[in-house]
């Protein structure tokens, strides 16, 4: 055991798992998070609440994405009187959300759920 070839294998051994270790952590710290995506909650609701396939989580997560990319291009504008057309945005992703998501047994349901639908100004 006194041999410098044994503790030069040693050596590089540890120095190899030193160096394997601290390229894994390294990889892990450069890994991208994943963000949480906006609405995800309540898509995680839907999908629970109405035992949604993978079409229609799918179906459900692009139809958001486009409410939000609509709410997002609304702040962009800040328009006066936004609080119309916010509300006809979500009018119509819940429009959407009935007719492409759910089946048609599901939409009472969903329409219970969700409660009755506000009364619009008349310019919309």
């Amino acid at each position: 055991m006194g041999s410098e070839r044994f503790w030069i294998v040693c050596l590089a051994l540890v120095s190899f798992l030193a160096g394997g270790a601290a390229g894994v952590l390294w990889a892990i710290d450069r890994a991208p998070v994943r963000e949480r995506l906006p609405l995800d909650g309540y898509a995680e609701h839907m999908a629970r609440e109405f035992g949604l396939s993978p079409e229609q989580r799918q179906d459900l997560r692009t139809i958001l994405d486009i409410y939000h990319a609509d709410i997002e291009d609304l702040k962009v504008r800040q328009m006066g009187g936004a609080e119309d057309e916010l509300v006809k945005l979500g009018l119509t992703c819940r429009d959407r959300i009935r007719k492409w998501v759910l089946t048609s047994d599901e939409r009472a349901r969903f329409d219970r759920l969700t409660g009755p639908l506000p009364d619009l100004p008349a310019t919309l």
